[in-house]
């Protein structure tokens, strides 16, 4: 399909770019999409990458970098991220498993549920969708339908998060593979200024929590593929709608 497309596959796993097994895995684990266009002999790749603001009080939990197990360091500075996969019916969904295998993977006894001790703020989220090409995988295009959600910690929560020392000013946690993962509490609106990596583009005269208010679609879409992608941006699940039956 990649050479249908007029994609070069042979500049995959070069310099920075992946390889052919990262993008096979990724379709395989369901965090990359890939869509064909027989009329245009076009292939495009749609990921949904989810950021999530985890916040206590004032303050939002930033990823400050990241320690590999032969000690070389990865600088970060962004939010907690995760990418929403097609089961994921709807997007609190991601931000859970998020929270649970970024965080918590460790400490599933001590919070086997960490939905029940945090709020999802409706009133902040926001999609965006971008046509871009990913640097990743040269030639290929790509539509990143990015989801920006925000969770507050609930006082119910704050003696689990306590005992295992995620409410310390900063915090390590450490994966399967040996790296560690550098953790540390900001001030919300620092964060902002300082530009941490996740948060949603605002206007001058937006509010950061008012991003998710009603704006009029003003083009309508093209084709079956992006109509999909615009229901997809506002949380609705297109498999169940029978799409590829033409009477219905």
């Amino acid at each position: 399909y990649l050479k249908k497309a007029g994609i070069d596959p042979d500049a995959y796993g070069k310099d920075k770019a992946k390889s052919l097994d990262s993008l096979l895995k990724e379709v395989e684990c369901g965090e990359t999409v890939l869509e064909w266009n027989d009329a245009t002999n076009q292939i495009r790749r749609i990921v949904e990458p989810v950021f999530v603001q985890l916040r206590w009080g004032d303050q939002v939990l930033v990823e400050l970098e990241q320690i590999m197990s032969d000690g070389r360091t990865r600088s970060r500075n962004m939010l907690l991220a995760e990418k929403k996969k097609p089961e994921d019916t709807v997007v609190e969904q991601t931000v859970y498993r998020g929270l649970a295998e970024e965080l918590l993977e460790n400490y599933q006894e001590a919070i086997p549920d960490v939905s029940i001790h945090v709020r999802f703020m409706q009133e902040a989220y926001c999609c965006v969708a971008e046509n871009l090409e990913s640097s990743s995988y040269p030639g290929l295009p790509c539509v990143y339908i990015t989801h920006y959600c925000a969770v507050q910690l609930l006082d119910s929560g704050l003696p689990a998060f306590r005992e295992i020392g995620m409410l310390e000013p900063q915090f390590d946690t450490k994966e399967e593979d040996g790296k560690i993962n550098r953790w540390h509490w900001v001030d919300l609106d620092e964060a902002r200024k300082t530009k941490v990596k996740g948060f949603p583009k605002l206007d001058e005269n937006q509010n950061a929590d008012s991003v998710g208010l009603w704006q009029l679609i003003e083009s309508a879409p093209d084709d079956i593929g992006d109509l999909r992608v615009l229901l997809e941006m506002g949380g609705v699940n297109v498999s169940a709608w029978g799409m590829y039956a033409q009477d219905s």
